[in-house]
């Protein structure tokens, strides 16, 4: 069977990272987080440079793995839409499937609550963190739809244990 690489997308604080690592938990797979490099990445470049250098790390390292015949979880928000193309390639060219795992939330008010965790945690600097940037942010952005036969759309107002199932489903039936 072809090794596959699953890419998360989805706005800040949506639930993706969560969703992302007990799906590789469960199905034995290592997560590549662009979240975690880009906290490591830093040298005096410009947002976006910063963001296409952890970008380009992440998918590095995905390419390195599906090389060796290790299917892959990349977590990020998979924005812009160059990063998808860029992700197909990788799958393409190391012969793997690709499946896109698009995350919304349709409760503003779990939203939120994750966002508040946030603040809790150490995250990195270059995290966002609060809803007030969210509202002058993400959601005054546009965001590219999913539409390909290997995505799925995941509401991550679900339980976990609920989102994780949908996903294996739908593995189970394009794979």
């Amino acid at each position: 069977m072809r090794n596959i690489l699953i890419v998360f997308k989805g706005k800040p604080a949506i639930g993706k990272t969560t969703l992302a690592v007990e799906l590789g938990r469960i199905l034995n797979m290592p997560v590549v987080d662009k979240d975690k490099i880009r906290s490591v990445v830093n040298f005096d470049a410009s947002i976006d440079k910063l963001r296409d250098k952890s970008y380009e790390i992440m998918f590095l390292f995905a390419d390195y793995m599906l090389k060796q015949n290790i299917s892959v979880i990349c977590d990020s928000p998979l924005r812009p839409r160059k990063w998808f193309e860029y992700a197909k390639n990788v799958a393409k060219e190391n012969n793997s499937r690709i499946l896109v795992v698009d995350c919304k939330c349709s409760s503003i008010d779990v939203w939120k609550s994750r966002l508040e965790d946030r603040k809790k945690q150490k995250v990195g600097s270059h995290q966002i963190s609060s809803w007030v940037d969210i509202v002058n942010g993400p959601l005054k952005e546009n965001w590219w739809e999913t539409s390909t036969k290997n995505s799925i759309n995941i509401d991550t107002a679900n339980s976990l244990d609920q989102n994780v199932y949908s996903i294996i489903s739908f593995l189970r039936r394009v794979l």
